[in-house]
């Protein structure tokens, strides 16, 4: 007889080197798929503020060779 509570899946990720070679070689390490995929959002997000970043940079670049190039301008 049902119980009427729903059965969640624990989905987990091994390693295979471990499967593969043994435990002469490796130790057994597993990551729960909650885990991973929050692990994965973040190291998307960090991509898109490096991204971010690195095109401030970029602009402050060319305003700092439009500021030069004015400078040297006005000196002749």
């Amino acid at each position: 007889m049902d119980s009427g509570k729903a059965r969640s899946r624990r989905v987990e990720y091994v390693c295979k080197g471990y499967h593969r070679k043994g435990k002469e070689f490796y130790s057994s390490h597993r990551i729960r798929e909650e885990c991973l995929d929050e692990k994965v959002v973040q190291y998307a997000q960090t991509l898109r503020e490096i991204a971010q970043l690195r095109e401030q940079i970029r602009q402050h670049e060319e305003d700092i060779d439009e500021l030069l190039m004015l400078r040297i301008r006005a000196d002749k």
